[in-house]
């Protein structure tokens, strides 16, 4: 069997020499093993060639046959680590809490506690029927929030 700790201390060692960190490795039934890398920079294609001949070179397919991938989460994929927080301040996100609640909004900060978003939206002026828009913050505990994902727009 597939030792998956074994596995992420592979990717974890060739890439710290990309200055790129670990996002997740998966193990499936059928021994395939899935490697998502970022980096705060741009993951290209040789950088999981790279790690994916690293990690093929240090296991056996004579004693366990697999199947290896390796690559950088998709754009839309749910943040898994941290660090994908600090690389995506600046951009638009999308935070669905535990509750059910989705705020959307450009994520200001992040730390080990909280997420800050900066939230617009538009209002109505009951008088004179003119629409105007409202800029506010808002702070959400990161131990309420079910899933971020990062909000692609071609504006």
């Amino acid at each position: 069997m597939l030792d998956k700790l074994y596995i992420q201390k592979l990717a974890e060692d060739k890439i710290s020499e990309l200055n790129a960190y670990l996002v997740d490795v998966a193990i499936t039934a059928s021994n395939k093993i899935i490697v998502e890398i970022d980096s705060f920079n741009n993951i290209c294609i040789n950088d999981c060639v790279t790690v994916s001949r690293f990690i093929e070179s240090n296991l056996d397919r004579e004693s366990e046959d697999f199947e290896l991938e390796v690559s950088s989460p998709g754009l839309e994929s749910p943040f898994k680590v941290f660090k994908q927080y600090q690389k995506a301040i600046g951009k638009e996100v999308s935070v669905l809490q535990k509750n059910g609640i989705k705020t959307e909004g450009k994520l200001l900060d992040a730390n080990e506690n909280e997420v800050q978003l900066e939230i617009e939206r538009t209002e109505k002026n009951p008088e004179t029927k003119k629409k105007y828009k409202i800029t506010e913050q808002k702070k959400i505990p990161l131990a309420e929030v079910k899933q971020t994902k990062r909000i692609i727009s071609f504006k």
